[in-house]
C-alpha cells in the first residue's frame, strides 16, 4: 500500500526518502558554505603574501637618480631635486642595517635620469641628462670614497637602463643620439679593459624603462615610446648575452614609464611608476614576473603612489626611494620618502595574518569534512531504509 503522503492527484509531494534527503542537505550545506569560505581565505592570504613598510628618509628629497648596493648599503647618485635646472651630483648612501643615510664624495659630472650598474664592488654612473644627453661614465668605489673617469658610450643617452652580466654592463634604450631619438640600441662595457661594443638592439625603442638581471638574462621592462608624448609600455624584452638575440615575453599587466625594478629571488619586481591610462598619473601599481611561468603576478601595492622612484635590494628586502607624485615632469613635490618591500613577510593587519588564515581555513576545512560526511550517511541510511 502506497503512503498517502506520496500521491495526490498523481503529483509527488514527498517521501522518507526524499525526507531523509532533505535534512541530509541541511546538514551538508553549512558544510559546503564553511568549504567555499575557507577556500576564499585561502585564496585572499596567498595574494596579500608580502609586507611594505616606511623607513629613513632621504636626505632631501629627489627624482630621476641612479641606484646601486655594493656590500648590502644602497647608493642614491645624481638626480634632480625640483630646485635646479639640471641635475645633481650628490651620493648619499643608505644602510638598511642602522636605517640611515650618509653624504659621501660628490660624482664628478652633475646629471639626473643617469643609470648605475655595479660590477666587483665598483659602481658605475653612465649617461644621464645635464642640459643634453651624455655619454659620461664615472666609476665610483666605495672602499675609498673616490671618483675617477671611464671611457664615455658611443651614444649619448638619458633616461636609459642598465644591467650587469658576467661583469660586463650593458646600456640601453634610453633617449639621446643625434637626432635626440627614442632609442633601442644598446652596447656593452668591459671595465677590465675599459672599452664599449655594440651589441644587438632591443625590439621595442623606448625611455624610462626598468632592467632586471635574473638566471644571465636581462629583461627590460616598461618605458615610454617616445620620451615625451608617446603611449607608456607594457613590453617586457629578455636578452641572452651569450647568444646576442633578445626575446619578446608575456607583457606586464600595467604599462608605465619611470618604473624602480627590483630582482629578489629569481623574480622582477615593477614598483609604482607613471601610467597614462586613462589620464596621467603616478602609480602604487606592483606587480612581480616570474621567469619560468613567463606570468605576471599582482602584489602588495606601494604604500605612496609615484614615479621617477629608484629601487635597490639588500638581503631579499627591496627598496623604494624619493620619486614624484605629480604627473608633470619637473613638477613639485618630489619626495624624499623610503618604503621597503619584502616579499617573504607577513601582510600588515590590514591585509589579514596569513597564520590565522590558514588556522581557520584548516578548522573550516575539517568541519566541512566531517559534517559532510555525517549528512552523507544519515541520508543514505534513512533512504535504504525506507518504503518504496
Amino acid at each position: 500500500m502506497l503512503d498517502e503522503r506520496r500521491t495526490i492527484t498523481g503529483m509527488i509531494i514527498s517521501t522518507p526518502a526524499m525526507n531523509s534527503a532533505r535534512r541530509g542537505w541541511r546538514i551538508a550545506a553549512p558544510a559546503l558554505l564553511a568549504l567555499v569560505f575557507t577556500l576564499g581565505l585561502g585564496q585572499h592570504a596567498a595574494q596579500a603574501a608580502g609586507s611594505w613598510r616606511t623607513n629613513a628618509s632621504m636626505p632631501f628629497a629627489q627624482a630621476y637618480f641612479g641606484v646601486g648596493v655594493v656590500n648590502n648599503v644602497m647608493y642614491a647618485v645624481g638626480g634632480h631635486d625640483s630646485s635646479t635646472l639640471g641635475g645633481l651630483n650628490s651620493v648619499e648612501a643608505y644602510d638598511p642595517a642602522t636605517d640611515t643615510w650618509t653624504a659621501r664624495a660628490p660624482m664628478p659630472s652633475s646629471r639626473n635620469l643617469l643609470a648605475v650598474g655595479v660590477v666587483n664592488n665598483v659602481l658605475y654612473a653612465v649617461g644621464g641628462l645635464d642640459g643634453v644627453p651624455l655619454p659620461t661614465v664615472e666609476a665610483y668605489d666605495p672602499a675609498t670614497d673616490t671618483w675617477t673617469t671611464r671611457a664615455p658610450m658611443h651614444t649619448a643617452r638619458e633616461g636609459l637602463a642598465v644591467g650587469v652580466v658576467n661583469n660586463i654592463l650593458y646600456a640601453v634604450g634610453g633617449r639621446g643620439g643625434d637626432a635626440g631619438r627614442t632609442l633601442n640600441t644598446m652596447e656593452a662595457y668591459d671595465p677590465a679593459t675599459n672599452t664599449w661594443t655594440p651589441r644587438a638592439s632591443m625590439p621595442t625603442a623606448r625611455f624610462g624603462l626598468g632592467v632586471g638581471v635574473m638566471n644571465g638574462m636581462l629583461y627590460a621592462v616598461g618605458g615610454v615610446a617616445d620620451g615625451k608624448n608617446g603611449a607608456d609600455l607594457p613590453a617586457i624584452e629578455a636578452y641572452n648575452p651569450a647568444t646576442n638575440i633578445w626575446t619578446i615575453k608575456a607583457a606586464m599587466p600595467t604599462a608605465r614609464e619611470q618604473l624602480g625594478v627590483g630582482v629578489i629571488s629569481g623574480h622582477l619586481y615593477a614598483v609604482g611608476g607613471l601610467g597614462r591610462t586613462p589620464r596621467a598619473a603616478p602609480l602604487a601599481t606592483v606587480e612581480a614576473y616570474d621567469p619560468q611561468g613567463d606570468i605576471w603576478k599582482a602584489e602588495a601595492p606601494l604604500p605612496t603612489a609615484r614615479w621617477g622612484l629608484r629601487v635597490g635590494v639588500v638581503n631579499n628586502v627591496l627598496y623604494a626611494g624619493g620619486g614624484n607624485t605629480k604627473a608633470s615632469p619637473g613638477s613639485s613635490p618630489y619626495l624624499a620618502t623610503v618604503e621597503s618591500f619584502d616579499p617573504a613577510a607577513l601582510p600588515s593587519a590590514g591585509s589579514g595574518d596569513r597564520r590565522t588564515a590558514y588556522a581557520v581555513g584548516g578548522i573550516g576545512l575539517l568541519l566541512a569534512v566531517i559534517a559532510g560526511a555525517g549528512g552523507w550517511y544519515a541520508w543514505r541510511k534513512r533512504a535504504s531504509s525506507a518504503p518504496s
